[in-house]
Order: C-alpha cells, then sequence, then structure tokens
C-alpha cells in the first residue's frame, strides 16, 4: 500500500481508537439516554500491548459530574451492578467493557446527550497513563 493511501486510511479510523503506549481503546461508544435521564453507560475494547499487567483505575468526562467503572456480579441467583476499583488489563490482553457486563457507568450529565453527539471521556491507569477518548452516542452501541 502506498504511503498515502495509509495516511488516509489511518485518519479515516482515528476517531474509532485512541493509543497512549503499550495501552488503545477501540470501539468506544456511550448510551443515548432514554428522554430526560442523565445517566447512561459507555462500552469499549481496552487493549494492553505491554508485559505487564495495568488496571484501569478511574475515568471521567467534562460532559458529566462522575463516571465510575461497574461490573455485573452474581449474588444469591440475582444479577447485580456494582461499582469497582479498578478493571485489570492482562499483559497481552484485552478488557471489555460491553452491556450486560463490564462498563462504564456515566451520572449527572450537564446536557442531553443525541444519537451522532459524542462525549470525551478521561481514561486514567495504574502506570500514570491517561487516553482522551470522544465516544460517539448510539442509540445501539
Amino acid at each position: 500500500m502506498k504511503p498515502h493511501t495509509l495516511l488516509a486510511a489511518a485518519l479515516v479510523f482515528a476517531p474509532l481508537s485512541a493509543w497512549a503506549g503499550s495501552l488503545s481503546v477501540e470501539n468506544a461508544a456511550v448510551r443515548a439516554p432514554l428522554g430526560q435521564n442523565t445517566t447512561t453507560a459507555g462500552y469499549l475494547v481496552v487493549k494492553n500491548d505491554s508485559d505487564q499487567e495495568i488496571d484501569l483505575v478511574s475515568a471521567a468526562s467534562d460532559g458529566a459530574g462522575r463516571v465510575e467503572i461497574h461490573d455485573h456480579i452474581h449474588e444469591n441467583g440475582i444479577m447485580k451492578m456494582v461499582a469497582v476499583d479498578r478493571l485489570s488489563i492482562p499483559a497481552q490482553g484485552e478488557v471489555v467493557l460491553k452491556p450486560h457486563g463490564k462498563h462504564l457507568m456515566i451520572f449527572d450529565l450537564k446536557q442531553p446527550l443525541k444519537d451522532g453527539d459524542t462525549l470525551p471521556v478521561t481514561l486514567t491507569f495504574s502506570d500514570g497513563s491517561t487516553l482522551e477518548i470522544k465516544a460517539p452516542v448510539k442509540t445501539r452501541p
């Protein structure tokens, strides 16, 4: 492939991913809230190309009051959503944040979001790195 074709492809696909050192994020999306709801969820894939496990330790957004890392657990036969302090991304591995599993809970949106908007999110990791993403808002992420 010619260099200018590679550059064009990189520019086209750049909004779909972000990277910092050995960490990268793909397929980020935020669910469009229903009605006037100010809470929603975010989904993405975090890849770790390093030889060390790295944890996602926090998330934040200028467009929301707070962002929490959540997981689902089974307790006494009931599925529950719980906030967690961190998510481990294994060395040479990935963690998938998706509906009915690990995800970001986004609270107190500062303005309504609709399909096609974007929400900036900053992810912070245990190695001190951060990733700034602009997650597209989708009715069905």
